[in-house]
């Protein structure tokens, strides 16, 4: 049987992006690397209303946040039942205490690792890790802005400037 490719879509044409993760603290590709892992760009997660620390549930199967107690802005993960999740923002271990209200206004990247990762995280981290990368400063004069308008007068304004300083810029 003879296909004829003006018969397949374009789409199978199509290759996939390669997406680099750094779950095991260098860069490797996500297809290559040995962890259980779901991980999410800016644009990812801006796609999937993911605004702040507790909204993660929503998009990774398995995690739970649970508050600590009403009103309170502490908390505990689990990932597949079992606590000890570490929360790890450029490499640098968090408190989950105010994680999930914290704002991914300037995320780059959010990691989920599912399993122990005692061994590259450190202990308590028996039900996984939640890496967050920052997203490094431009090198040129740049700025972002979102506003938001909510019921009962709720009102959000985030905005960020990148401000570039180089030698060239001081005066000696």
């Amino acid at each position: 049987i003879a296909v004829s490719l003006s018969l397949l879509p374009a789409s199978a044409f199509a290759q996939l992006e390669e997406i680099v993760v750094t779950a095991q603290r260098r860069e490797t590709n996500l297809q290559t690397t040995p962890i259980s892992i779901q991980a999410f760009t800016a644009e990812a997660l801006e796609l999937g209303g993911i605004e702040r620390g507790r909204d993660l549930s929503i998009m990774v199967p398995n995690l739970v946040a649970n508050p600590s107690g009403a009103g309170s802005s502490n908390g505990q993960f689990f990932i597949r039942g079992l606590p000890g999740v570490g929360i790890y923002i450029d490499g640098i271990w968090q408190s989950a205490a105010g994680f999930l209200e914290s704002n991914f206004a300037e995320v780059e990247r959010v990691e989920v690792l599912r399993g122990p990762q005692g061994t590259l995280f450190g202990r308590n981290t028996n039900g996984g890790a939640i890496s967050i990368t920052t997203r490094a400063p431009a090198d040129e004069f740049g700025m972002r802005m979102a506003l938001e308008v909510g019921e009962f007068n709720r009102r959000n304004a985030t905005i960020a400037v990148d401000l570039p300083f180089t030698s060239t810029d001081r005066k000696s």
